[in-house]
């Protein structure tokens, strides 16, 4: 095999916009609502870990805190104008911390998924969108916190369009379900998640709820490796789940199929043309991240490890750089046609 040579790429908080300062003294809120518990005030010049904007208000870190801030508190970046604005896409680096993903001949699945992530949210970012990121750098991220973390923006969003002060009030219980998910590390299933015989209630009205946002679109980004010596698999795998999941786990057949199924045969077309790798296939499977929201996503494999050909592409800077080309264009592409599919 040829000798492949290992750029590794750092996410800086500073080229995400992740880090800004508090413009005055800030009040640190639980949820996205100046009417909701006020958790503390940061003085002026305080710098904060952004973990999402959605319209007006933003997610923040700050040491052992999380709260909702209305975003004018935060010197942000300029919002760059292009065919993604107001679109908001959700970037999830597979892997990450002390899960390595596959290692083949001493390169780890992690590095090359953060790699490729962060020109394609540099992509994203330059054609208008608002990205979203689950791991910023090389953090460990529990599987179940992904769609966790996708549920959770679709929450903040439907609250911030609901008038309804019942809705409202439900809306905001499930958004305190799910920080307290996040910020408590579970180590195992949270209770949301494929309990009981049927689909959780609490899930159940995140997945309609779902139904609702149309300017949204959730990407795990992953390296595949065949994980059998005498078989050789070479390609680029986009995988959905679909409505077939309710015949092993009740309930789950609220996707919407049509829009998941759009997305990935876009992923499908469009990253090959940018890409010199073939698509292997388009299929429905059972994967955690996927299962758990309903948003329109995809996991994406983009090549196999132990392919001597696909490593080579999936470890070079400029391929890397074309694979985020392809993947941005397939999500411009996805938003002028699923209009198609309401």
């Amino acid at each position: 095999m040829k000798k492949i040579q290992i750029v590794f790429l750092f996410f800086f908080l500073s080229s995400c916009g992740r880090d800004p300062l508090t413009k005055d003294t800030t009040p640190i809120y639980t949820l996205p609502s100046i009417t909701s518990t006020l958790i503390t005030t940061l003085p002026k010049n305080t710098h904060v870990d952004l973990s999402f904007q959605v319209d007006t208000w933003c997610r923040i870190l700050y040491q052992d805190i999380t709260g909702y801030t209305p975003c004018i508190n935060l010197d942000l970046p300029e919002v760059v104008e292009g065919r993604l604005s107001g679109k908001t896409v959700i970037v999830d680096p597979g892997h990450g911390g002390r899960d390595n993903g596959a290692i083949v001949n001493g390169v780890r699945e992690k590095d090359i998924n953060r790699a490729v992530s962060e020109y394609l949210i540099e992509d994203l970012k330059a054609e208008g969108a608002n990205v979203i990121v689950t791991r910023m750098g090389d953090e460990y991220w529990y599987l179940y916190d992904r769609p966790t973390l996708a549920n959770l923006v679709v929450l903040v969003k439907t609250y911030l369009n609901t008038i309804d002060s019942a809705e409202k009030e439900s809306i905001g219980n499930l958004i305190d379900s799910l920080e307290q998910i996040l910020q408590e590390g579970a180590t195992t299933v949270p209770y949301i998640y494929r309990k009981g015989d049927d689909m959780n209630e609490d899930l159940k009205m995140i997945f309609e709820l779902t139904n609702r946002i149309d300017d949204t679109v959730f990407l795990s980004i992953h390296s595949n490796v065949t994980g059998e010596s005498m078989v050789e698999l070479e390609g680029l795998d986009i995988i959905l789940s679909g409505n077939s999941l309710a015949s092993m786990y009740p309930g789950y057949d609220l996707y919407n199929e049509e829009k998941r199924l759009l997305l990935g045969n876009l992923l499908g077309e469009e990253i090959p043309e940018s890409v010199p790798i073939d698509l292997r296939r388009v299929y429905f499977g059972d994967y955690a991240v996927l299962r758990e929201e309903n948003l329109p996503s995809v996991l994406i494999e983009l090549g196999y490890m132990d392919n001597e050909d696909d490593l080579a592409l999936l470890t070079d800077p400029a391929i890397q750089k074309e694979y985020a080309r392809g993947i941005t264009n397939a999500v411009i592409r996805y938003f002028e046609e699923s209009k198609e599919v309401e």
